[in-house]
């Protein structure tokens, strides 16, 4: 096994963190985990714990069976990256958690250093025949400053000016209107109330965004699955794993970036089963965003039953920006709708903002 710790160049990482200085340094721990063991497995999971006696939590990533573990120190006063000792004694106990938490997991994050979360996007459920868009929010608070700087809603390459009408009778649920109605029929078409969750920004979001034109997978069209060629790009990005299934789920010309949902068999002796939002670009794997599902009575589980494709993300949007290229989803877990916009940092797909609609039965 191999086991390697650094102290990171993390000044200004631990307190008053902005949202440029953990971009770098995520991207820096998971670019030396990548080159440090070529021809091995890619960073998959990470765990934040302390394991120096600081009382400052470690930022540790591993390979998919933890047999390689890379430590980064996030104390603040450390300015270079150099060795600490550091043993596998009791890696087993560390919370392990799949790589696209990993931004979540730094959560003193200044916001308003954030190209993306300081003009908070909102999620609204769309009624076309009625000229309606309610913020789906959480109900249990109403941070939403000012709801009527929300102008602008983007779904796929449109972008629409909209109105603040008020809130829902009877709940906390911000309403909006198209300030040209017409419009729906060009920004939705092919898509009815229930297949398109389009989100509201103020308009300065646009100065820093741009949104992207691309291609996506509706039900009923046919499934399209991984051609043989990027089959084996795949398998050779996730060495050790062959592919059980794929769809394909959207492209993006200008980004040069097709991705697909994609499973895996499980290893002799794994526990888990493995799945991801695998994005390729120039003809290697670019990026990832892996899912572990958990193995029950022989069955692969996720979220509760067994087709990992019922849960994968349904891609709304897709912007592109200096803090990096985002997609705008939502995706079913086991009781609830999430609501989540992710980015990317170097060779992984990071969850910056997530919102979760219980189901009421």
């Amino acid at each position: 096994m191999s086991v390697v710790a650094l102290v990171a160049m993390t000044a200004n990482l631990s307190y008053g963190r902005t949202s440029q200085a953990l971009t770098e340094f995520l991207a820096e721990a998971l670019e030396y985990f990548n080159s440090s063991f070529p021809g091995q497995q890619a960073a998959m999971q990470f765990a934040h714990e302390d394991i120096n006696g600081d009382n400052i939590r470690e930022l540790l990533l591993a390979n998919a069976d933890h047999s390689i573990v890379v430590a980064f120190d996030t104390d603040e006063k450390l300015q270079f990256l150099r060795r600490v000792n550091f043993t596998s004694t009791g890696k087993e106990d560390f919370s392990w958690l799949d790589m696209s938490y990993l931004w979540n997991q730094f959560n003193d994050l200044e916001y308003a250093t954030d190209l993306t979360l300081r003009y908070q996007p909102l999620f609204v459920t769309p009624n076309f025949a009625t000229n309606r868009y309610t913020v789906f929010h959480d109900m249990e608070y109403d941070d939403v400053v000012n709801p009527a700087a929300y102008d602008r809603m983007i779904f796929k390459p449109h972008v629409n000016a909209v109105k603040y009408t008020g809130t829902k009778s009877g709940m906390n649920g911000h309403q909006y209107s198209l300030v040209d109605p017409k419009v729906v029929k060009t920004m939705f078409r092919g898509y009815k109330d229930h297949e398109a969750m389009p989100f509201i920004v103020p308009h300065e979001f646009l100065d820093h965004h741009n949104v992207l034109q691309f291609s996506r997978w509706l039900a009923p069209e046919p499934i399209v699955k991984l051609s043989d060629d990027n089959r084996k790009i795949v398998e050779n990005h996730y060495k050790g794993y062959e592919i059980e299934d794929s769809r394909w789920l959207a492209t993006c010309p200008t980004a040069e970036r097709t991705f697909y949902a994609v499973t895996f068999k499980p290893r002799q002796g794994d526990d888990f089963v493995l799945a991801s939002i695998v994005c390729i670009a120039e003809g290697f794997v670019s990026t990832t965003l892996e899912t572990r599902g958990y193995i029950e009575d022989g069955q692969s589980m996720w979220f509760g039953d067994t087709d990992y494709f019922d849960h994968a993300p349904e891609i709304m949007a897709m912007t592109a920006s200096e803090q990096g290229f985002e997609f705008y989803c939502r995706w079913p877990s086991m009781e609830g709708t999430h609501y989540s916009i992710y980015r990317e940092v170097m060779d992984h797909f990071v969850l910056v903002s997530d919102e979760y609609e219980y189901w009421q039965f």
